[in-house]
Parts: structure tokens; sequence; C-alpha cells
């Protein structure tokens, strides 16, 4: 059955002509769910050119509400991506400065401790010599009691003995030997000979000190010393 049949129209009729009253009737339903019986009469009564100013009115108030809500939804999303670049912004310059104080701390602990490091190095190298000379220290008080010991010895046991001549001998040796011990302390020479690998060898003292004589020879070793003369002479008597 035809909607238009079945059911009448709601409301005043319509001005329009029946033929077009007719198709406009499920509108016209539908409409007075929506619409109130005042809004119905007005619109009853306009023609149709005046409905088409009103639907063109509405469609540009709706036109302008829809630019107004576009631009403040433009501008809210604007001042959000605004509002989260700067927390972006100050999170990273937070974070940067933290990192800058992190830096600095551990650049002042790293040269506090070396400061620290130094002045151990300083303090043990200190200790070192010290005890360095204090060995060096004992070791020469007690060479020089045994010395005296072995000199009151021999002169006790011969007093016959020349003791100057003695003492002189006993310190040209000694200074020999710290002679010696002058030489090992620089660096060994290295020579070569003929078909042979370089060996390293260390200059004797007495040897160094020792030139050559006009032929180019080597002198002979020297005698053995006064000192050492002087204690088999010592151990004569108990023999």
């Amino acid at each position: 059955t035809d909607p238009a049949s079945s059911s009448a129209p709601v409301g005043p009729r319509s001005r329009l002509p029946d033929s077009r009253a007719e198709h406009l009737v499920p509108y016209l339903n539908e409409l007075s769910k929506l619409v109130s019986k005042n809004d119905l009469k007005d619109f009853d009564g306009c023609t149709l050119g005046e409905l088409v100013g009103a639907m063109q009115y509405s469609a540009f108030h709706l036109s302008c509400m829809t630019t107004y809500y576009k631009a403040k939804v433009g501008r809210y999303d604007k001042k959000m991506k605004e509002d989260i670049q700067s927390a972006i912004t100050r999170a990273d310059g937070a974070k940067k400065k933290e990192l800058t104080k992190v830096k600095e701390d551990l650049q002042r602990q790293k040269v506090m401790y070396e400061t620290q490091l130094k002045s151990l190095r300083d303090s043990h190298r200190a200790q070192v010599e010290n005890l360095e000379k204090e060995v060096d220290n004992q070791y020469d008080q007690g060479l020089r009691h045994s010395y005296r010991c072995i000199m009151a010895v021999l002169g006790k046991q011969h007093p016959n003995l020349k003791m100057d001549d003695l003492a002189a001998g006993v310190t040209q040796h000694m200074d020999e030997e710290a002679a010696k011990e002058d030489v090992e302390e620089v660096a060994p020479m290295v020579i070569e000979e003929e078909n042979s690998p370089p060996r390293v060898i260390l200059t004797d003292a007495g040897e160094a000190s020792t030139p050559p004589d006009a032929t180019g020879d080597t002198p002979p070793a020297p005698e053995v010393d006064q000192l050492t003369e002087a204690a088999r002479l010592a151990d004569l008597p108990s023999s």
C-alpha cells in the first residue's frame, strides 16, 4: 500500500498543490517528530522560495559554525602541540643540565683522584729514598765500625806495622770500589767481536783507570793491596 494513502498528513495542509503535498507527506511525518508544531506552522505558511531561503540560511549558519569550530579545534590542537613541544624541550634541557652536572662531578673526582695518586706516588718515592739513605748510612756506619775494629786488632797484634800506610791503602781501595760501583750503574757497553754475536760486558774500574804504556800493552794488574796483606799477616800467629 502507498504510505500516502494509508496515513493522513499531520498538521495543517500545505498550500502547495495536492500532487506535491502527497509526496511531502512522509517527510512531514518525520519532520513532525523532530520539529515543534509552531515551527511546522511557520514552515507551512512559507512559500517554496522562503523555504529555500531558510535552508540556505541554515546551511550558511552551519557552515559558519563548522568554520568556527574547525578554527577553535585548530587553535586547541596548535596549543596542545606547543605545550607538548615545550614540555619536551624542558625535559631535554633538564636532562642536559643533569648530564652536564654529572660530567662536571666526574671530572672533578678525576682531578681529585689524580692529585691524590700523584701525592701518594711522591710520598712513596720520598719514603723509598729515605729508606735507601737510611740503609746506606747504616751500612756506612757498620763499615766504619768494622774498619776501626780491624785497625785496632792489627795495631795490637803488629805493633811494627805502619798504620798510616795501611789506612791510606784502605782509603784507596774504598775509592776504587766506589768508582767501580759508579761505572756499573752506567749502561753497559756493547761490543761486537768477529764471527760472534754482540755481547754485553761491564767495564772494570781498574782497567778503565789504567792507561796503556808506551808500547801499547796494558800493564799487569796491581799487586794485592795492603789491607789484604795485613789481614794475611794477622792470621800468621794463629797458624
